[in-house]
């Protein structure tokens, strides 16, 4: 990164003409960075310009991530100048060692390209890491921040144009909203300086509910029995896909929302609930680029005029990483995002009589639709059916056409709700002695393979919900229900099939032990495991979730954000995510393991290619899993206490990336 102490640019035009020797007219620009700088920029490069003519430039080079800029520069001469002169300052990245911003202080400027193969365009030499461009203020010597920042580190703006909150926005400030300069602006050497070890202290963080993903509104659980933070003691700190951190400023209620990356409160008397800059929530949280963010409420809100203290060091998750070497984070590029296969999912649930407690408000209703506002079933294809069939249904595929057709998580959820909503007392009490579950099954399984997916690849699942012996066969003289589970886990296009097994209401043993074993029998065939609400109603109120996590992880398409092959990832990759509830010390980075496929043992470990999908293995699967499955249920278990307040919770996601060596980052300079 650069350099701790802050890099400061004075650009001082003693204007003669407007003011004396005791009123300098000058612009003091500070450079400011919680990052590191990316490892596939060769030089950071510093351009000041007045009316268009360079007046100072300068490359500084980089060496692991670090490069040092100059304290000061030059003052500017007053030959010609006046307040309305406009200066423009610009910190840029230099993508190779002999660039021709060393010749001309401009570089290749930026120009529309042609997209590549992966529809990106392609990139130029210079890209513009911070740019702005004001007036003089006549006898005045303002302060100018140059923050640079992560959103903005692969962004690349029109001339005219900044990256503010990884958006291009205007470059243009009004100078007079900028403050007078004063070290304690610029420097963190003072005792104004943002003490982020003290401010945010290591375990002294919080991992704050998604209220709102629209908004990326947040509110923080703060503990029972401790003092809460007044208004304005809250400070918040992100975790980007690079692994990297940054403490956000608390944006200013003035300050235009084009020109905010920070964050603000939506209430100003709720000092509890936040939401992100409009810019970063779209660019950054919305596209998985944040992987995390937590809260505390030690110090007053960071402020943009108020550098972090010198000896702060920013916590690094890859202190702790799964097992792999404590120093495996050294010189790693962020190539890729992982994005989950598309999954279809047939949710079939018994309506037979005895399952009375788990339809209206207290029963399954709560449990089946919250799952579906969870990220891992954004790309899931769902319908919902109910048990038992029908016996003139044997032999048919009436089930083909479920009861919800297949549709997005936002077409099936209320529909959904409104079936599960209605007391069966209130309907007709349906109990027959046997369920034909194989005419069910053999119409779901056809809906199922059916379904028309991109690429035709996805994760593939029926799942059954009964608190009877759904193996009791009616249908004679075809397939049993068990030969129709097997046959649909063992096609070229599998599909898997759980069992939820949920208590009898009369708390009759011999019924329970008939509902535990079919359904275990059921999970079995289907290659699954059986959620088993006997034993532990949670298990079962929780099944769809941990069901629709289970078919939205660990089978992924690599969506390149380098400019490198598409799909294609080296073998030195590490697949990389943070724990949100603990995201300061918890990256997981899963290394390559040939082994890994569709058909491994669990103890084979890893991710592999598995044509142009990405599969994760074994114990890294299960982890994976077991933390998206830890911060959904958080949401779900505030969601139910809050659920008298209409306080609503959104799941957030649990992003995965690829990291690689920067030796393997690919991308075009514009010279070839």
């Amino acid at each position: 990164m650069l350099e701790k102490s802050t890099a400061l640019l004075s650009l001082a035009a003693l204007l003669a003409s407007a003011c004396t020797a005791e009123e300098p007219t000058e612009i003091v620009g500070g450079v400011m960075t919680q990052i590191k700088v990316p490892e596939y920029l060769k030089a950071v490069g510093v351009l000041v310009q007045v009316e268009g003519q360079v007046k100072f430039c300068d490359a500084y080079p980089v060496t692991d991530g670090r490069t040092t800029l100059p304290a000061t520069l030059g003052v500017l001469g007053t030959a010609g100048l006046s307040p309305s002169d406009t200066v423009t300052v610009q910190v840029l990245g230099l993508r190779t060692d002999l660039s021709e911003y060393d010749v001309d202080c401009v570089g290749r400027p930026f120009e529309p390209r042609a997209t590549n193969s992966l529809g990106i365009v392609d990139n130029v030499e210079v890209l513009v890491i911070r740019r702005r461009r004001l007036t003089f203020q006549d006898g005045r010597i303002l302060f100018l921040p140059m923050p640079l920042k992560e959103s903005c580190s692969d962004v690349q703006c029109p001339p005219d144009q900044t990256c503010i909150g990884g958006r291009c926005v205007a470059m243009d400030i009004d100078s007079s909203t900028l403050p007078d300069y004063q070290p304690q602006l610029a420097f963190g050497s003072t005792n104004t300086c943002f003490n982020g070890d003290l401010c945010m202290p290591p375990g002294g963080s919080l991992p704050p509910l998604l209220t709102d993903p629209a908004t990326c509104t947040f509110q923080v659980q703060w503990p029972e029995g401790t003092p809460r933070p007044s208004p304005g003691d809250l400070n918040v700190r992100v975790y980007y896909n690079t692994l990297g951190t940054e403490v956000l400023d608390v944006d200013s209620a003035a300050m235009p929302e084009e020109q905010r990356d920070g964050f603000s409160f939506p209430d100003p008397n709720d000092p509890l609930t936040f939401r992100l800059a409009r810019n970063l929530c779209e660019t950054q949280y919305q596209q998985d680029k944040l992987l995390a963010v937590e809260a505390s409420g030690f110090c007053a809100s960071k402020r943009l005029y108020q550098p972090l203290c010198e000896e702060y060091v920013a916590p690094n998750p890859r202190n702790t990483t799964g097992g792999m070497p404590s120093n495996q984070g050294a010189g790693l590029c962020t190539l890729a995002s992982l994005e989950p296969v598309e999954s279809v999912v047939y949710v079939l649930m018994d309506n037979s009589f005895p399952m009375y407690p788990f339809y209206g408000d207290g029963g399954l209703r709560f449990a089946i639709e919250l799952p579906l506002s969870s990220p891992v079933a954004r790309r899931a294809h769902i319908a919902f059916g109910q048990v038992p069939a029908a016996p003139e249904q044997c032999g048919t595929d009436a089930y083909a056409s479920p009861l919800v057709p297949f549709g997005t998580v936002d077409e099936v959820r209320a529909p959904i709700a409104s079936i599960l909503a209605t007391p069966l007392d209130q309907v007709a009490q349906i109990n027959p002695p046997t369920v034909n579950l194989e005419a069910a099954l053999q119409g779901a399984y056809a809906a199922i393979a059916a379904t028309p997916v991109t690429d035709g690849l996805a994760q593939r699942a029926l799942v059954l919900i009964s608190n009877r012996d759904l193996a009791v066969g009616a249908c004679m003289g075809g397939p049993t229900a068990l030969e129709l589970v097997q046959q649909a886990a063992s096609g070229p296009n599998p599909i898997a099939t759980y069992a939820v097994a949920l208590g009898d209401p009369n708390q009759n043993a011999a019924a329970d032990a008939a509902t535990v074993a079919t359904m275990t029998g059921l999970a079995a065939a289907g290659r699954t495991r059986l959620f088993n609400g006997v034993a532990d109603a949670a298990e079962g109120a929780t099944s769809v979730l941990e069901i629709l996590t289970d078919v939205g992880t660990c089978l992924y398409r690599a969506n390149r954000v380098d400019l490198g092959p598409a799909g294609t990832l080296p073998d030195s990759a590490l697949l990389s995510y943070i724990d949100p509830l603990n995201p300061s010390s918890s990256a997981v980075d899963v290394p390559f393991n040939p082994g890994c496929n569709a058909s491994s043992p669990a103890e084979v470990s890893g991710w592999n290619r598995e044509g142009n999908l990405v599969r994760v293995c074994g114990t890294a699967c299960t982890d994976l899993r077991n933390v998206t499955s830890n911060v959904a249920a958080i949401h779900l278990n505030a969601q139910a206490q809050a659920s008298t307040t209409e306080q609503r919770y959104s799941i957030p996601p649990v992003p995965v990336v690829v990291s690689a060596p920067c030796d393997q980052f690919v991308l075009r300079t514009g010279l070839e």
